[in-house]
């Protein structure tokens, strides 16, 4: 299911938006999802963000040292 999903939401941004690259956010600390966008295709890059400890739409964060890298995949 989540390859589905992922495989519409690139061909819905490339139909509606022309867009040409793919960029997601995923938390640092996450290896195993990191290595799941990996073999569909995304990349980790040089860029990190920082993640909104403190803000109560994330939740309850329960460690203080999260961050996101940023993935990005070319599209066709």
């Amino acid at each position: 299911l989540g390859r589905q999903l992922i495989a519409q939401a690139e061909a819905t941004a490339v139909s509606a938006f022309g867009a040409k690259v793919m960029e997601m956010t995923v938390i640092a600390q996450r290896k195993e999802l990191i290595a799941y966008y990996e073999r569909r295709g995304y990349a980790l890059t040089l860029e990190t963000r920082p993640f909104p400890i403190h803000d109560p739409r994330f939740g309850d964060a329960k460690r203080d040292d999260l961050y996101f890298v940023v993935m990005e995949k070319a599209l066709a």
